[in-house]
């Protein structure tokens, strides 16, 4: 996930509404159909923009006043349709316009109104057209960088074509910018499509070949082993939500082990876990009147502030009583920091529940 710095002038994540990370002001323009936040398809966060007959807008036209400098357009985008799609549109006036499409052959195509040597009218070609084709129902990564007076445009981190821009791309026009079209003659053409990590950036971010930005590893995932030591991994939601799926069904059948690949400096290492070494696990990340006191199989103890045993003791007799495999820990979330750990069925000898006396 990015966070801001001295050359972002527009970053929005989708994960917190329409919230742009640089104070800008956005808004939905509905025509054929509308605009939402969508918390299910995404690519990194919680959430992702998807437009469908609508756009977005920002009538802050000084984000795209770059005039002979370097700059990065750049975002992640997943298409269910082909068709002419345009994904980010800069004014459409005839000394100004700035436009990137999704065409209906997969093409990425960037529109450069001066660069075109244009006249009178919105160019009818490309000033560049991808050689890389985008499929449909993936995330991609788009990014538009000039630099050095050179237009750069790479798909997936790879440059794919670069062509000259001598473009001064300033302009008097007061038409917002937008992503899902453009708003000078009100044209969205859009369908069917999400937009997650939207930056535009007064500063050339790449200038060769790179990784696409991924989900950031927002948790700590510390696992207690069976001879006391821990583990910490530094994970994100979907390795932790991996990890945990192959530890509920490992118990009746499945891989006796997981991996977590590490990162130290400039070494990488890939480690790996057996299943019957692992006693607990907990995310780091509040009172209540009980304290509930749980005796491991290697005769360490865990303490938990809660608020009742009832769901602890109803969850350990019903997988007694069912040899239920599909959930075979308990969360608890600690009351100071915020942190949840998640205790193994058959690693707990016994419990007992006490009043809080402190």
């Amino acid at each position: 996930m990015y966070e801001v710095d001295q050359y972002t002038v527009s970053l929005l994540h989708f994960d917190d509404g329409l919230k742009d990370e640089c104070g800008n002001q956005w808004s939905f323009k509905n025509y054929t159909g509308a605009g939402s936040n969508n918390s299910e398809q995404k690519k990194i966060g919680t959430g992702s923009l998807y437009l469908d007959g609508a756009i977005l807008q920002c009538p802050n036209t000084n984000l795209v006043e770059f005039g002979v400098g370097d700059f990065t357009i750049d975002f992640w985008v997943y298409t269910e349709q082909s068709s002419d799609d345009w994904l980010f549109g800069r004014s459409w006036h005839l000394d100004n316009f700035l436009g990137i499409m999704l065409g209906s052959d997969n093409h990425v195509k960037v529109y450069s109104y001066l660069d075109n040597n244009s006249t009178g009218a919105l160019p009818n070609s490309p000033y560049m057209n991808s050689t890389a084709i985008l499929s449909l129902n993936n995330w991609h990564h788009i990014a538009l960088v000039r630099y050095n007076n050179v237009f750069n445009l790479f798909i997936d981190g790879k440059l794919d074509s670069q062509k000259q821009s001598n473009a001064n791309l300033t302009s008097t026009d007061t038409q917002p910018i937008a992503i899902g079209g453009y708003t000078h003659e009100d044209v969205v053409t859009v369908k069917k499509v999400y937009f997650d990590e939207f930056r535009i950036s007064k500063i050339a971010r790449w200038t060769s070949d790179f990784t696409p930005p991924a989900e950031s590893r927002t948790a700590l995932l510390r696992i207690t082993m069976s001879d006391s030591s821990e583990r910490e991994y530094e994970v994100n939601t979907d390795e932790f939500n991996n990890f945990l799926a192959w530890f509920n069904r490992t118990i009746g059948t499945g891989t006796n082990y997981y991996s977590f690949d590490k990162t130290v400096g400039t070494q990488s290492s890939t480690e790996y876990l057996a299943f019957d070494k692992i006693i607990s696990f907990k995310t780091m990340n509040v009172n209540n009147q009980v304290v509930l006191k749980i005796i491991m199989s290697d005769s360490s103890e865990r303490e938990y502030k809660v608020s009742s045993a009832d769901d602890f003791v109803n969850w350990h007799n019903r997988t007694v009583a069912s040899c239920d495999t599909s959930t075979t820990h308990y969360e608890f979330t600690d009351g100071v920091d915020g942190s949840t750990e998640y205790l193994s069925f058959d690693k707990i000898i016994s419990f007992e529940v006490m009043p809080l006396t402190k």
